[in-house]
């Protein structure tokens, strides 16, 4: 049977014939390299670009446990799903989800009262990976075979028509210990959302399938709302209306490869790549009106060497007529307070490792930082020894941490600052800013990155000892 030829930079291995024989271990090796070369700069992508264990996420290739994954898993692969009926179900939009509103305002309690409005951020476009670094859509199936993986389509509900394509006019890469797939951009783009969302969620139980494991969330709504839509061509939103599909309580898109091999504009491109790695964060302002409990807000946002100082500004605005709205930003330690909405400067050859989630947690109320936070495990041990697990209410800095119940390891960290408003950064990339999250949506993201069976636990921890701080 005839192959296409691979259409992207990364090309893994020429096609191979459905008589061919298994292509050595060797061989299938060098195409997964060469894949997730693409597919780790498309990562980037992701809203959050989880902490995986305290070390580098591990990428597993076929046949191979990964040197520095601390707590070997099951190298079994997942059997699929149930099979669907024959027909897949009829393409429909995805669900109608209400729009919510752009400005808000959070419960009360004893951080005050705050008001919300939510933003996306993204890095600065100098700072873009170049789109031919994506490369191009693979597959990988960990421990199957090729007549194992048509069966795994046909399972998920792909059509007759689209199995055929597949099988006719994709590219396969065979071996012993696992089959790669590089599947004709048409079918990619035809999936309806339900079969896209069964397929993704077999092709997230393999490590080499990062875009489906760490998806990029999307609002539907985003996609009609024309400020931040402006500057995009009309194609790349009805694509990206076609890409998008559901995952746990999210509508999430994995085919950035895809979207700009369809894309023939360089401008319309970087635009894409932006869009991509734009962050929902908030701009989050203290509402004070003439009968605040100036003391209540005190206790609360104050810590060892600045509680005091903040009495003249918060008293100052009680007395506007009307109230007045103080930006949180204000109320934030030395290292948080320089760092919100930023990006870090790309690390040095050969130098630390990156600042990530745990150096932002151990150093939130630190100042000068401790460096030693860079360290994952460093940074684990002390969480463990200086902090206690705390029950509600939480408070200003406390630590929140989700962890893999089954591997028992930490996956993220980030700081409690009021109302489920935590201050975090997310993975260690430079296109991962400093930023405000709520943790409903922390905690839920990522909870469907998990694999099939596992499940976070969200653990509370607070200082044993309030730090010194020096704040100038």
């Amino acid at each position: 049977m005839s192959r296409s030829k691979r259409r992207g930079p990364t090309a893994g291995a020429a096609p191979v014939s459905a008589s061919a024989p298994p292509r050595s271990r060797r061989h299938l090796k060098k195409s997964l390299i060469l894949g997730l070369a693409g597919s780790v700069v498309a990562v980037a992508a992701a809203w959050f670009l989880r902490e995986a264990r305290p070390a580098n996420p591990p990428v597993r290739t076929p046949g191979k446990t990964p040197v520095n994954a601390p707590v070997p898993g099951n190298q079994a692969a997942a059997s699929p799903e149930e099979a669907p009926p024959e027909e897949a179900p009829p393409e429909e939009a995805p669900p109608a989800r209400p729009v919510r509103p752009r400005v808000f305002t959070g419960e009360a309690g004893p951080w005050g009262k705050l008001e919300y409005t939510r933003i996306s951020i993204e890095p600065p476009w100098d700072t873009l990976p170049p789109a031919d670094t994506y490369g191009e859509p693979l597959w990988f199936f960990e421990h199957l075979t090729r007549v194992q993986v048509m069966g795994a389509f046909e399972q998920v509900g792909l059509t007759p028509a689209e199995r055929e394509a597949i099988e006719q006019r994709g590219t396969w890469d065979e071996a012993e210990d696992g089959v790669v797939v590089s599947p004709p951009r048409e079918v990619i783009i035809g999936l309806s959302p339900q079969v896209r969302a069964s397929l993704y969620a077999v092709l997230s139980r393999y490590h080499g399938n990062v875009l489906q494991r760490f998806p990029t969330p999307v609002q539907p709504e985003f996609l009609e709302d024309p400020q931040q839509t402006r500057g995009f061509a009309p194609s790349t939103l009805a694509l990206l209306k076609k890409l998008i599909y559901s995952r746990s309580t999210w509508m999430v898109f994995s085919d950035i490869q895809t979207l700009l091999l369809e894309t023939a504009d360089p401008s319309e491109r970087k635009r894409q790549i932006a869009l991509t790695l734009r962050n929902r964060t908030y701009v989050v302002s203290l509402r004070i009106e003439e009968g605040s409990d100036i003391e209540a807000l005190e206790r609360y946002w104050g810590y060892p060497g600045r509680s005091k100082r903040l009495e003249p500004l918060l008293r100052s605005l009680t007395r506007v007529a009307g109230g007045s709205s103080l930006d949180i930003v204000h109320l934030l330690p030395p290292m948080a307070r320089r760092r919100i909405y930023t990006f870090p400067p790309p690390p040095e050859e050969g130098g630390p490792p990156a600042r990530d989630c745990y150096w932002t947690a151990l150093n939130f109320f630190r100042d000068p930082t401790d460096e030693t936070f860079r360290s994952p495990e460093r940074a684990i041990a002390a969480l463990r020894a200086d902090y206690q697990m705390v029950q509600p209410p939480y408070r200003f800095g406390d630590i929140v941490v989700l962890s893999s119940r089954r591997e028992g390891q930490p996956i993220h960290a980030a700081v409690y600052v009021a109302d489920d408003l935590l201050f975090t950064k997310n993975g260690r990339s430079p296109r991962q800013p400093w930023m405000f999250s709520k943790m409903d949506n922390m905690v839920s993201y990522y909870a469907s990155t998990q694999s099939p069976g596992d499940h976070l636990e969200t653990t509370v921890y607070r200082t044993r000892i309030p730090p010194e701080i020096l704040d100038p």
